[in-house]
């Protein structure tokens, strides 16, 4: 096999190797046309030589994130590195294209740190892509004070007035596909109710929820906002908040486990 065009290792003949060293553990040394150890070098030789605006880190250039033309793709943003896709990251992405496609709410579930958020934000992307404008989203945090008004003014930020009391995606998009992260964080008030929780489940349930922004006494104060195009995905971490989803909005979720990606 050639090693270099000028220095070759063959069963002939050719640049001997070193005693003591295979050929994955040499450099070619150009000068000398043979092969040395990398002991003998060190690892400063498989760097690039330093320039007077060079940094003081020798490694400093081996730490900028991974450029477009390394994988033929848009480049990563600053600080993130690329995860390689898995059976079965595939299987679930798969699974949640033709879910989340077909409005249909799906939910994954598993402790923090399992890809829930990315896997999610991954196929809205594309699917947005797909779509070519006809698709616009948004994502609501929950935590434990996260009520009612707060989710719908989430709601309502990518929503516009159409005709009569209906509402629609911003934009003439014909779906609007909100990812709750957390969504089994809100804390429940004293009766054992989840409000922000309850009130996507009055928009499954019934299409809408009602106007509480208008002052009271207004005209359209207190009307059903019928909302079209409305679709929901949601993260679920079963070590925080309140464990579960309340059972009259979980029944309309699909819920599928996300485990922490292992070494298999």
């Amino acid at each position: 096999a050639g090693v270099t065009a000028s220095v070759a290792v063959t069963a002939g003949g050719g640049a001997p190797l070193p005693d003591g060293v295979s050929i994955f553990e040499c450099l070619v040394d150009e000068a000398a046309a043979a092969l040395v150890p990398v002991s003998r070098h060190g690892i400063t030789a498989l760097l690039p030589p330093a320039t007077p605006s060079a940094t003081a880190d020798p490694y400093a250039a081996l730490a900028q994130p991974l450029s477009a033309s390394a994988f033929g793709a848009a480049a990563f943003p600053p600080g993130l590195a690329p995860a390689g896709p898995t059976p079965a990251s595939t299987a679930r992405a798969h699974v949640l294209r033709l879910l989340v496609g077909e409005g249909c709410p799906v939910a994954l579930v598993g402790p923090a740190g399992s890809g829930k958020s990315a896997a999610l934000r991954g196929v809205v992307r594309d699917l947005q892509a797909e779509a070519d404008g006809a698709m616009v989203s948004a994502s609501i945090p929950c935590h434990a004070g996260t009520g009612a008004a707060t989710v719908q003014a989430a709601l309502e930020a990518r929503l516009e007035k159409r005709a009569g009391k209906s509402w629609g995606p911003v934009s003439g998009a014909r779906a609007a596909l909100f990812l709750v992260d957390d969504a089994n964080a809100p804390a429940p008030d004293k009766y054992g109710t989840q409000a922000g929780c309850e009130l996507l489940r009055q928009a499954l349930d019934a299409g809408g929820w009602y106007d509480t922004a208008t002052r009271a006494g207004a005209a359209g104060a207190g009307a059903f906002k019928q909302v079209a195009g409305l679709r929901l995905a949601a993260t679920l971490n079963p070590a925080a908040g309140t464990f579960h989803l309340p059972p009259r909005l979980g029944r309309h979720f699909t819920l599928l486990a996300v485990r922490v990606p292992g070494l298999r």
